[in-house]
């Protein structure tokens, strides 16, 4: 063999390890990359389970009317959300506010249950199992996600008007449906106005309730947004969609 051909050899074999080293080089650079591709990124994006935080709460709600005049509006809880003397905002049928100064949670409700009336005695009665969902809140109450579930109680006296015409008193839920009076309750609440039947204000409205749920707090995680960097490479940002414990 000549000795030209050997060295051809040579620089043959050198070519091919050479070449071989930069197709492994590019290749560890590209699993050590520091700007992963959309197909390379993980869909947690670091997300991580929490446990939520349990949150009670009892309400009462009382108006003594016009014999007794003296409101009743508190809300206390406990846990996730510690509350003393809150307040209760009733804004919509299905949807409340509890609030002191700069700290408030809004609640999706379920919608009061209808009356069970008494013409004898002249009251309604509510009795009402529903569920709640924490909506927004304020303060100590942002960024609350939770659901739960209340029991609900209530008692309002409606006083007797005179008919003229037949000469006596007589209840005035006689002339309402049920449908009617929660109505009329309702829009009451909203307006902060005690409820009127037949022009009759009630003479007691007494509502208590009791509520319990599993909260959590929702807080900013990563998420992938195109940016200019090397290759037109994804990196991470900031958005609020998911869920972290709640402050010891």
């Amino acid at each position: 063999m000549s000795k030209r051909f050997t060295i051809g050899l040579a620089a043959s074999a050198l070519a091919l390890a050479l070449a071989g080293a930069s197709a492994s080089a590019a290749s560890a650079h590209v699993v050590g990359d520091p700007y992963p591709t959309p197909s390379q990124q993980s869909t947690d994006y670091g997300r991580h389970h929490v446990r939520p935080v349990n949150w009670d709460w009892d309400l009462q709600a009382s108006n003594f009317g016009p014999i007794v005049p003296a409101i009743v509006n508190r809300v206390d809880g406990r846990g996730a959300i510690p509350m003393d003397r809150w307040r209760l905002q009733n804004l919509t049928p299905n949807t409340v506010r509890f609030s002191l100064l700069g700290n408030s949670v809004r609640l999706l409700r379920t919608r009061l249950s209808l009356p069970t009336e008494s013409i004898r005695t002249c009251t309604l009665t509510f009795n009402n199992i529903g569920a709640f969902r924490i909506l927004d809140g304020t303060g100590i109450g942002a960024n609350l996600r939770g659901q739960g579930t209340f029991a609900e109680v209530g008692l309002v006296s409606v006083p007797r008007i005179k008919l003229h015409r037949v000469g006596r008193e007589v209840c005035p839920l006689l002339f309402l449906n049920p449908f009617q009076e929660r109505a009329i309750i309702e829009q009451a609440g909203i307006g902060g106005l005690q409820p009127r039947f037949m022009g009759a204000q009630a003479l007691l409205e007494n509502f208590s309730a009791q509520g319990t749920a599993q909260v959590f707090r929702v807080r900013p995680l990563p998420v992938p947004y195109p940016t200019g960097g090397p290759g037109g490479y994804f990196a991470p940002t900031v958005s609020p969609t998911d869920a972290t414990p709640l402050a010891a």
